[in-house]
């Protein structure tokens, strides 16, 4: 009996390697793809938000089996994310409107999607529109690429499928938020929109990123407390690895450059793999420190220990919004690691 319990416990731990495997597979093509598609097109005003979308869009469709389906949720969430990163790029000059229409459209998406995943796949990406060039025309540039983007999903997920068989599948399930979860967040989101306008921090469109964040990592074992205090610490120790690894590319060979696709993906496997939130954020926010801080100017234009301590700090911020929104609107329904 002890021996066919550990046969039955490695073949499970086989099998989650396979499904891991194939997931963060998934998400690279598709990312890849995407890169693909913004560089071939030419597309003005294009930025890491489509790629984003891309890759987070295709680990919510892994699991939906029927094409047809995937297509019409893939469309789906490219509307929405379309529709929020616009209104952030038209209105970024009228802070009003900047913290109302988000806030308003963040609660429709929330109740809009049968799952939490789906809904903070489409808002996380809305969102990166804070770090976009404002304007209508950019705005709209950005769409069309968004709805290329879609392209990319449903190539990587249809590719997947010729090897990711069935019974390594976990159905989607029904997982809404409530009414009262998604005023919460469209509220804490707006919250977190007017700080940002009243204070100005630097690196604060961080804070609404940590909410996302947060809130796309919640699940049966974790609970928003869970994944925010690992949040703290984990954002400035996968900063700082990455400034060490550009470091070391420097020192030795600027080619390793090409690894931080790798290692971007190799987060999300560990994610996946081991469920543990920590190693994801902090191999992320190495891959993202390179690719994108580096790679867009940022480290030359702002000493390096202030852009990792700036991003803390709103991080932090972040974090204290979370707390007094699930505090000032509880639900009773809503799970608590698992409970």
């Amino acid at each position: 009996m002890k021996s066919g319990g550990i046969l039955l416990m490695a073949e499970r731990t086989d099998i989650l390697f396979i499904r891991s495997y194939h997931h963060a597979l998934i998400i690279f093509i598709s990312a890849m793809c995407m890169v693909l598609f913004w560089s071939y097109f030419r597309i003005p005003d294009g930025n890491l938000l489509m790629v984003t979308f891309s890759f987070l869009a295709a680990s919510f469709l892994f699991d939906v089996p029927d094409w047809c389906e995937r297509l019409r949720i893939c469309l789906k969430m490219a509307f929405f994310t379309s529709l929020v990163q616009g209104t952030i790029g038209i209105f970024f000059r009228h802070p009003f409107f900047l913290i109302l229409f988000p806030s308003i459209l963040s609660y429709l998406i929330c109740r809009s999607f049968r799952n939490r995943y789906a809904a903070c796949s489409v808002l996380l990406p809305g969102f990166l529109g804070f770090f976009a060039q404002g304007g209508f025309h950019p705005s709209f540039n950005r769409m069309v690429g968004i709805f290329i983007g879609t392209i990319s999903v449903m190539l990587a997920t249809s590719l997947g499928h010729l090897v990711h068989f069935p019974q390594y599948n976990i159905p989607v399930q029904d997982d809404p938020f409530s009414k009262t979860e998604s005023f919460r967040i469209s509220f804490i989101l707006g919250a977190g929109i007017l700080l940002n306008e009243i204070f100005s921090f630097p690196q604060g469109e961080w804070i609404m990123l940590t909410i996302l964040f947060i809130y796309l990592a919640v699940n049966e074992t974790h609970d928003w407390g869970d994944i925010a205090s690992l949040r703290i610490y984990s954002v400035p120790l996968g900063m700082l690895s990455g400034v060490l690894f550009l470091g070391s590319l420097s020192y030795f060979n600027f080619h390793f450059v090409y690894l931080v696709p790798l290692i971007g993906v190799f987060s999300f496997f560990l994610m996946f793999y081991t469920g543990y939130y920590f190693y994801f954020t902090m191999f992320f926010m190495m891959a993202f420190t390179v690719y994108s801080d580096w790679a867009t100017g940022v480290l030359y234009q702002v000493h390096v220990l202030e852009l990792i301590l700036s991003r803390s700090l709103a991080t932090v911020i972040g974090v204290i919004a979370v707390y007094f929104g699930e505090k000032l609107f509880p639900d009773k329904k809503l799970r608590q690691g698992g409970k």
